[in-house]
């Protein structure tokens, strides 16, 4: 079974959890953009949310998996914007304009990207003049979410209509888009930076963050390293970067110039008002920046042709809204979680021998495998060791425990009742087959429920092992809000995203 993966506007934010032995944890529904969403409230370092799919890089599976095609609910990134491919080199033309030489100056080539939804939101993001004929440079994920009514605002406050998408690099998360007009006093910044900058080099940051408009802010670049490197020392494997799909190559420039949601698509300069790099993610835990190496968007420039392709009209573009819910963000779930609780639960469990007769003792073990996930999640970093290490030691007990069919019959009673978003689930399932990514990699395991119309997915990742084809698995986790559609022996069946780190087999 092959599940192709969909690239999506990435949520380019790690967030962390509290310490102390009782952590307190907010159950956010949905997910973080680099973007500054006029409705939203960007989250907090000290909040774990719900964990999220993430693509991983698992072993091979046992059994030979059959074709499975499938959408999901989340937008696509590039929504049906194409990428325009260049048939001869146009270089860019700056004849008609001046080059920003100081910082004061630079403000005159930046804009703010203003995006109307049709659910009545407003995304904005950063963007920045590169050439005289009004293009402008910004992140993919950016100028996917531009529609027609979409206007760029600049320093003096006028807006400007798009007239449509130059280049896309949906892979390097670039875009540049051209301006029906260009003011004779705009000023453009230079993206000829070839080097590749040393540790310490003073830097700066433009843009919106969390629309405090045209804002600098300084810093200085901490790494340089590849997408390669950068993935291998996440504890996850890199989800972020899972999710942009960048080239193992890719130079990212690492800097403490705070980059917050709205800083999307803006531009990294050297102290000579260069163009180094284009901010595209943060890790708000350790308070870095990333942005893509300039030479990147250069590229993409030069081998542009210059052929337009129009926006969508606003009611034909998806809005990033949380699937399954409405547009308007919920409010956290909060609900807190110590060694004394935990214990608490899995006594309880054991003392009915882990065979609910109600839903009141379902609810037990759903209350457990929600913190036991959420714990083991590896962006909540500041998890005491002391409660993970419980987390290990009533898991080793749970996976001694002689699971039977009557135990599996009672679990699954009740758990197809309680398929919630952003709640705890046990259940007892078969393994059908296997998503794969666009690399041909393992990413999760589809599992079919007796009595569940609908199939689950549970992402994996490279430390995880597939089990065998119609092998069965007892799972402890959390239902996420993200659902698909696969197409199985020519019938369409929907399934649900369910993130676990502890599954038993039976």
């Amino acid at each position: 079974m092959r599940v192709k993966k969909r690239s999506a506007p990435p949520p380019w934010v790690w967030v962390a959890g509290s310490g102390g032995v009782a952590v307190v944890i907010l159950l956010l529904v949905g997910f973080v953009k680099d973007d500054s969403d006029d409705s939203t409230v960007p989250a907090p370092t000290t909040i774990a949310s719900v964990p999220r799919p993430a693509a991983g890089n698992a072993a091979s599976e046992e059994s030979e998996p059959s074709a499975v095609a499938w959408t999901s609910n989340r937008p696509s990134s590039t929504s049906s914007l194409v990428p325009v491919t260049a048939s001869v080199d146009m270089p860019l033309d700056r004849s008609r304009s001046k080059i920003a030489k100081t910082f004061e100056e630079v403000a005159h080539a930046i804009v703010k990207f203003e995006m109307p939804l049709p659910n009545g939101r407003m995304i904005t993001g950063t963007g920045f003049l590169i050439d005289s004929r009004g293009w402008v440079a910004t992140n993919h994920h950016v100028a996917s979410m531009a529609s027609t009514a979409a206007r760029v605002k600049l320093n003096s406050g006028r807006k400007i209509e798009i007239e449509g998408i130059i280049a896309l690099a949906p892979e390097r998360d670039l875009a540049i888009v051209k301006l029906k007009e260009l003011p004779s006093d705009s000023l453009l910044l230079d993206i000829g930076y070839r080097d590749v900058p040393k540790i310490g080099t003073r830097v700066y940051v433009y843009g919106h963050p969390l629309n405090n408009e045209f804002s600098l802010v300084e810093g200085i670049v901490s790494r340089v390293l590849t997408t390669a490197e950068l993935a291998d020392q996440q504890p996850d494997g890199g989800n972020v970067l899972s999710k942009l799909n960048s080239p193992d190559d890719q130079l990212w420039i690492q800097t403490d110039a705070t980059v917050s949601q709205g800083n999307s698509g803006g531009p990294l300069l050297d102290e000579n008002c260069r163009v180094i790099g284009v901010n595209t993610f943060a890790n708000l835990d350790a308070r870095f920046g990333f942005a893509s190496h300039v030479k990147y968007l250069k590229a993409l420039a030069d081998r542009s042709s210059g052929e337009v392709t129009p926006l969508e009209q606003p009611s034909e573009l998806k809005p990033p809204q949380r699937p399954n819910s409405s547009p308007t963000p919920s409010k956290p779930r909060e609900i807190s979680v110590s060694k004394e609780k935990l214990q608490r639960l899995f006594d309880a469990a054991a003392a009915f021998g882990w065979q609910p007769a109600n839903q009141e003792d379902y609810a037990v073990m759903a209350d457990l495998a929600l913190m036991m996930t959420v714990c083991k999640e590896p962006h909540n970093k500041n998890i005491p060791f002391k409660l993970s290490d419980l987390i290990d030691q009533l898991f080793a007990r749970m996976k001694q425990f002689p699971w039977s069919k009557e135990h599996a019959s009672a679990i699954n009673r009740y758990a197809k009742e309680k398929i919630t978003p952003d709640h705890g689930i046990v259940f007892v399932g078969t393994v059908i087959g296997t998503a794969t990514g666009d690399s041909g990699k393992i990413t999760g395991i589809i599992i079919q429920v007796s009595g569940v119309s609908e199939l689950f997915l549970v992402p994996i990742d490279k430390h995880s092992l597939a089990p065998s084809q119609d092998s069965r698995l007892l799972v402890f986790g959390v239902v996420l809000s993200q659902t698909g559609t696969a197409n199985i022996h020519n019938k369409s069946k929907p399934f649900r995203f369910i993130r676990s780190h502890h599954t038993v087999s039976m």
